[in-house]
């Protein structure tokens, strides 16, 4: 609240948009966009894994993108690795509508 006129404070844009990206990236804990490129810390980060669950990922073939010593992960290799890795039954059970 402002002391003097006991309105509240408006909030700076700044603040507004640094809350609204801090919402966006909580609400997206766990997605992965096919049509996205990610860093490897970023990815790690999104899917709240460790950094040893994405090593290994990498050596059972995960594919990983390299430009100018930076690596990438695509959201498409992702998902197909990811459905590759399951046994079919779970993925069948999983796609399944009661």
């Amino acid at each position: 609240m402002n002391s003097s006129s006991g309105e509240d404070s408006p909030i700076h844009p700044i603040q507004k948009d640094e809350a609204l990206m801090a919402l966006h990236e909580e609400q997206s804990l766990g997605v992965v966009h096919p049509d996205h490129l990610y860093t490897l810390r970023t990815f790690t980060q999104r899917l709240g894994v460790r950094p040893s669950t994405l090593r290994a990922a990498r050596r059972a073939g995960l594919r990983v993108y390299y430009v100018h010593k930076q690596a990438y992960v695509y959201g498409r290799d992702w998902i197909e690795y990811v459905l590759n890795s399951a046994p079919r039954e779970e993925l069948t059970s999983a796609t399944t509508v009661d």
